[in-house]
């Protein structure tokens, strides 16, 4: 629970305002309620007119008072004691804790007086660097009330006596509550043994998954690769076990809580088939995505259980069949305008389940045929979790199995409408034609239902010669797999450019092409894939030059890129370069402030830690003083993926965010979503960026050399020409060798200058630096490659978050991070 959420559970927000307005109006002092994070409690009392009308409506004013807030609220938090100083303007403010417990979970910040004559001088001074009408500015100070240092402090103890006594009293109530509830928590011992038990065994199993996959980085032999190979598998069983029980005790100890908020079904389903697909190494089960178009694009709920609820019934197909498909289909049935049930059937071809067994697959460590299944892993807890899942969301759960064929698992969510624009669309479906050359079974029934649920006109062939040479549609077509693509594929796409040959290969299928309308798609096989073909937008294009695929430019478009990372912004521009688009930068806020004030950008991308103004900062002062600005989409880059982040940037102000380190499909499904469409201008062939051509291979030469398998993909990964670096994985996220060159080469001129600044912020106990610096670290270490310190400078940075700043001081001095920067 948030400090404002519990504030507000716990304390009386009507009776504190009303003691707070009387106060204001009997003293003459401003005062107000803040949580310790600077978040707003009560509605401020009594500000002082230089305040309120001018210091706070001047963009640079405003940034100053914001900064002169938060650096009182340290104060206070660091000497747990009332806190009086002077503000950037010279006004005496005050601070006072208000203690829940022994921890100061809020501050009453006001004061806005003079304890001398005004400074007219000063004054002038000040409405100069604000840009501030002098007079006005000069008038309005001689407004102030002037009070002796004594009559503060006592007026000060009176109101701090008030409100700690509110809070105490507050604090005695809740107390109570927990009192309460003490005893429901006693007849959950066993669960809560089960959560300690589970946390104290990640921590060390963590650490044997991590040493593991730094151990493959290095040069060893086949052998030994394949024993450690062995442990980080059995690594992530177990710990995948132990999230299990977890989840478990959890739900059993009544921690459990539903957390909605919008997400997009469709981008979450295709996320977790991706996922699954990628692990599994069985190309005789196909995996099938079948999507309702019309599904709104967002949903209210809660889409981290959801993905749960399918993962886990995913899994459990995906041990028990093995060969065949695993169909998974997302539809939703309309309530009312706001209101839909969202329906997501699960069904498999594997080897089914007894009819006296189906009673007790929802059942707590019940795993049935137990002697026939006894070299599956698992607890017997994830279907029994999934279940409470979906009653928590008020939702059923059923299963229908015929032994040696097959299981269906049905799940009904009611959920809220966020967003009601369809999710998938074909722009012009009776522009296009799909001839389907497929011969395996499920695949081509799959194919046939997703372009009838698109409106798609299509035909089944048996041989390239069976595609009629015209047709009246401008957009033709052809499906095909990879095991049936032969020279003579090659042939009839060079001879007919106007049909999109479409290959459908295997997840980890090394088929390249680099004829432009011959595209290797990569499964899972869904309707979004299919959509997305039609479309134009090659997605999920496989191989290392089809993975650069672009569908769109945007020349007209201009964008601001806000970071104070120098690496970050040359990855970033480097990595929208193709797309054609005026690209400006900022190093920090007032840059980005100066550029918006100069010019008019289609979006903006965020940096969230900066030094001075934040990334938050600066896009309040952005939404507040410049109204052309009110619909343009800001966007947060950040490191920081915390479950609901989301949320909390767009309560700022912020319309989405990208994780750091930044990976191109994530920037591109951005532009294209908060770009104006006008600006888009779309590309009907699959268009690759200049850098990338020499790595193409032609779909001929491809289809002599047989599909590398995935082991020998990990072992080009792992063998490093630069020990220390995973350079192949760094060129995957960047998906450009050059630019990541030009990253490396920045990172490694910045090694000195970064060494020094570590030792010199330990020195001088500067935390306020090192807390932005360690983020920016973490993320452009990864972004060239250098996992070790990015996994140490993520470690450093959540100490720094906690405050831990000794441990944080103390391995920075013993050398920790400068070790792992010098070693590269």
């Amino acid at each position: 629970m948030g400090q404002l959420d519990k504030i507000n559970k716990v304390l009386d927000i009507e009776k504190m305002q009303k003691v707070q307005d009387d106060f204001s109006e009997l003293t003459g002092l401003a005062a107000v309620l803040l949580t310790v994070d600077g978040e707003v409690v009560t509605e401020s009392s009594h500000f002082t007119e230089i305040c309120r009308c001018y210091t706070r409506m001047s963009p640079i004013g405003y940034g100053r008072c914001e900064k002169c807030i938060r650096d009182l609220i340290r104060q206070v938090k660091e000497k747990r004691d009332t806190v009086i100083c002077s503000c950037h303007i010279g006004l005496v403010n005050y601070g006072i804790p208000l203690f829940w417990g022994n921890e100061v979970a809020a501050v009453v910040y006001g004061g806005q007086v003079l304890i001398d004559d005004p400074d007219i001088e000063q004054f002038k001074q000040m409405a100069h660097e604000m840009d501030i009408d002098s007079r006005r500015f000069i008038r309005s100070a001689a407004k102030l009330r002037i009070i002796t240092k004594q009559e503060l402090e006592k007026t000060i103890y009176y109101i701090k006596s008030i409100l700690g006594t509110m809070v105490d009293m507050a604090e005695a109530r809740y107390q109570t509550m927990e009192t309460e509830t003490e005893a429901k928590k006693v007849a959950q011992m066993k669960s809560d043994f089960l959560a300690n038990m589970s946390h104290e065994i990640r921590t060390p199993m963590n650490a044997v998954i991590g040493m593991a996959e730094m151990a493959l980085r290095e040069s060893m032999s086949g052998e030994a690769r394949e024993y450690v190979r062995q442990i980080q598998t059995s690594g992530k069983a177990l710990l995948s076990l132990i999230n299990d029980i977890l989840d478990f005790s959890k739900i059993q100890a009544g921690k459990m809580r539903i957390q909605e908020e919008p997400y997009s079904i469709t981008e979450l389903s295709l996320e977790i088939m991706n996922m699954l697909q990628a692990k599994s190494s069985n190309s005789k089960v196909e995996l099938i995505l079948n999507i309702n178009p019309a599904l709104p694009v967002k949903l209210y709920g809660d889409g981290n259980r959801i993905r749960q609820i399918m993962v886990n019934i995913l899994n459990n197909a995906v041990k028990f069949t093995h060969k065949g498909a695993i169909v998974m289909d997302v539809d939703f049935q309309t309530e009312d305008e706001e209101n839909l049930t969202l329906k997501i059937d699960i069904r498999d071809t594997g080897i089914g389940i007894k009819e006296k067994d189906l009673g007790g697959i929802f059942e707590s460590f019940q795993q049935v045929d137990s002697k026939r299944n006894r070299n599956i892993e698992g607890t017997g807890l994830g279907l029994a979790i999934t279940q409470d899942f979906v009653h928590m969301m008020n939702g059923t759960i059923s299963v229908e199995s015929h032994y040696g064929k097959g299981t269906a698992f049905s799940v009904r969510l009611p959920q809220k409408v966020a967003i009601a624009d369809n999710s998938i669309r074909v722009a012009s479906p009776e522009d296009n034609i799909v001839y389907i050359m497929l011969h395996e079974g499920h695949l081509q029934r799959a194919l046939h239902d997703i372009l009838d649920t698109l409106g798609v006109v299509y035909k089944d062939v048996d041989s390239e010669g069976d595609v009629p040479e015209s047709d009246e549609r401008k957009n033709r077509f052809l499906f095909t797999e990879e095991k049936l693509c032969r020279q003579e594929t090659v042939n009839y796409a060079a001879a007919n450019d106007s049909v999109t040959v479409v290959v459908l290969a295997d997840y980890y299928s090394t088929l390249k092409s680099a004829q432009s309308n011959i595209w290797v798609v990569k499964r899972p096989f869904s309707t979004n894939l299919v959509a997305g073909i039609l479309n134009g937008e090659s997605l999920h294009i496989g191989g290392d030059a089809d993975n650069m695929a672009i569908s769109f430019i945007a020349p007209d478009a201009h964008v601001l890129m806000v970071d104070d990372n120098l690496i970050n912004l040359q990855v970033d521009v480097g990595l929208l370069a193709p797309l054609e688009m005026h690209i400006d930068t900022a190093q920090n806020g007032k840059e980005a402030i100066d550029l918006i004030a100069e010019n008019k950008y289609d979006l903006i991308f965020m940096d969230h830690m900066m030094p001075g103004m934040d990334g938050v900062e600066t896009t309040h002062i952005i939404r507040r003083f410049y109204e052309n600005y009110n619909d343009v989409p800001i966007i947060a880059l950040t490191g920081n993926v915390a479950d609901g982040i989301e949320n909390e940037f767009i309560r700022e102000g912020m319309n989405d965010f990208v994780p750091k380190p930044v990976e191109v499909k994530v920037l591109m499904d951005k532009l294209r979503k908060w770009l104006p469409p006008d600006k888009l201008i779309k590309q009907q062939k699959n268009i690759m960026p200049k850098e990338m051509e020499s790595t193409a291979v032609d779909l001929s030469a491809s289809l002599q050399t047989p599909a590398g398998g995935e082991e020998e993909k990990a072992k080009e990964r792992a063998e490093s020409p630069v020990p220390g670096l995973d350079i192949a994985g760094a060129i995957e996220m960047l998906q450009s060798e050059e630019l990541y060159k030009i990253i490396l080469d920045s990172f490694y001129q910045a090694i000195p200058e970064r060494i020094s600044q570590f030792r010199e912020m330990t020195e001088q106990n500067d935390t306020e630096t090192y807390l932005i610096e360690i983020h920016a670290l973490k993320s452009t270490a990864k972004q060239v490659g250098a996992m070790e310190l990015g996994d140490e400078a993520a470690y450093l940075y959540e100490l720094a978050k906690q405050g831990d700043w000794d441990e944080v001081f103390g391995r920075t001095e013993s050398n920790n991070i400068n070790d792992l920067i010098e070693k590269l």
